[in-house]
């Protein structure tokens, strides 16, 4: 993954730094690659990402449709590019004035500050009362938020090839039918599944403990000013 701050890449915050073609001012690029690992496709697929369409020998299978022809993927991986954007918004202005930029999330973040009464590096810009708070949601959120496994680089990087929607149809190493549009449905099980870690990060937070199954880690930012607390406390579990 690539984050990007003030339109340019960060090489201390990111695994690669992406050709000039692929860089992105606003948005953090994430590439994936898919490798079929000897997988077989009992069915031609002409996925734009799957590419499962060179041609094997037979394939023998034992659910009563006989046997057929079998494929295999044309690259040895095949690759997926993804922009990922974030923007925050403060509910007490209207919208799209309370909202910052859609952009990377840094500079999401960053944009937004001034709508918390914050300045560009989160200092509060008073000592008022009002805008400690205002600089309290902001800060507490984006706390929760920095979690990586709420990000589809974060949950692909836990989870790996189990987080492909096309696992339901894997037997045995032969992928069973799947759609032409199957790595759309792949990209809308990864962002489904971040949401959801999204979600249960806030609940957990609210909790005050920390739940780890298996291979799973929830790092909870714990409440420390009052705002916080106030925060904290008064969500609903």
């Amino acid at each position: 993954m690539s984050m990007t701050f003030n339109g340019t890449a960060v090489p201390a915050a990111s695994t690669f730094i992406p050709d000039r073609r692929f860089q992105k001012t606003d948005g953090d690029v994430i590439f994936i690659f898919l490798s079929g690992n000897g997988v077989l496709f009992a069915e031609n697929l002409n996925d734009a990402w799957y590419r499962a369409t060179r041609p094997l020998g037979t394939l023998c299978v034992t659910t009563g449709s006989g046997s057929g022809r079998s494929y295999s993927t044309t690259e040895a991986a095949s690759p997926l590019g993804c922009i990922q954007q974030c923007q925050w918004c403060n509910s007490e202005y209207t919208i799209p004035e309370g909202c910052g930029p859609l952009a990377g999330w840094g500079d999401a973040v960053h944009g937004a500050y001034s709508l918390f009464n914050l300045t560009s590096n989160g200092l509060v810009v008073d000592s008022s009362s009002s805008n400690t708070e205002r600089g309290g949601r902001i800060d507490w959120a984006t706390r929760i938020d920095q979690i990586d496994k709420i990000s589809i680089y974060g949950m692909l990087r836990s989870f790996g090839a189990k987080a492909l929607a096309s696992q339901t149809m894997l037997m045995a190493g032969i992928q069973l039918g799947l759609s032409e549009n199957q790595w759309q449905l792949d990209v809308a099980n990864w962002w489904n599944t971040s949401l959801a870690f999204h979600q249960a990060n806030f609940v957990y937070t609210a909790l005050g403990n920390s739940p780890t199954p298996t291979n799973l880690q929830y790092l909870i930012s714990q409440p420390v000013t009052d705002e916080e607390r106030h925060l904290c406390e008064s969500q609903v579990c």
